[in-house]
């Protein structure tokens, strides 16, 4: 029974192996797409804080106005930033909650991505490791040594792919979550502001300054104070 199981194994090792090596491929294709993405949003990084920072001091005055703050947003990088202004201005300033809840969704799916790479990469690395094993014993002990390193070769790149893979993504993905949170915090202040002010406008005889308004300069100081939302 167990030389039985012991034939199939070895039998279905090659195409098992090939397969895995393609899984393997392809994520190392997926992550050198991701990073190419990650150099391109951190050039642009620069661009968004100070879009946003504009933003945000616009939005901080008394009576904010909403269309400029909606154009200090878009004129931000393609991102998170100016995608809440293409939101806010399709949805209203009154969908603040609507707007904050897609871009979550968004940095979620975003960073998803990231978290499935660094899980599955090294389990792919550790497949394609295990699967030559099995041959690579069975040449030893024919003395075929010349296949025999083949075959570690091809073990030992395929846990070095997985791993690095995984910790490029890893890393992205860390970097990654910190600027969608600082970003969404801003974002999160501004609409809330910007919800505020076109409360005012759809009922002016209602007090200035609604309880999302109350301290809102305050607030939007300390997001972009040292360890705020503009880090």
């Amino acid at each position: 029974m167990s030389g039985t199981l012991v034939d199939l194994t070895s039998a279905a090792s090659g195409p098992l192996l090939v397969a895995v090596l393609v899984v393997l491929a392809l994520m190392l294709a997926a992550t050198t797409v991701m990073a190419g993405g990650f150099l391109r949003e951190a050039c642009g990084r620069r661009a968004q804080c100070a879009a946003l920072e504009h933003a945000v001091r616009l939005a901080s005055v008394r009576t904010p106005d909403v269309r400029a703050v909606l154009a200090a947003l878009a004129a931000a990088p393609p991102g998170l930033v100016a995608r809440a202004a293409r939101l806010a201005d399709g949805f209203g300033p009154a969908a603040a909650d609507r707007v904050l809840s897609t871009l979550e969704s968004r940095a979620r799916r975003a960073l998803g991505r990231h978290t499935l790479l660094t899980r599955l990469a090294p389990m792919a690395g550790l497949v394609a490791t295990l699967l030559p094993l099995g041959p690579a014993l069975a040449r030893l002990a024919d003395g075929d040594v010349a296949a025999l390193a083949d075959d570690l070769g091809v073990a030992f790149t395929a846990t070095v792919a997985g791993l690095a893979a995984s910790c490029v993504a890893f890393a992205m993905g860390h970097v990654r979550r910190g600027w969608y949170h600082d970003d969404l915090e801003a974002l999160e202040l501004v609409l809330l502001r910007l919800h505020g002010a076109s409360e005012d406008i759809d009922d002016p005889d209602a007090p200035r300054g609604s309880a999302h308004a109350a301290g809102a300069p305050e607030a939007f100081a300390f997001a972009f104070a040292p360890g705020g939302a503009g880090r």
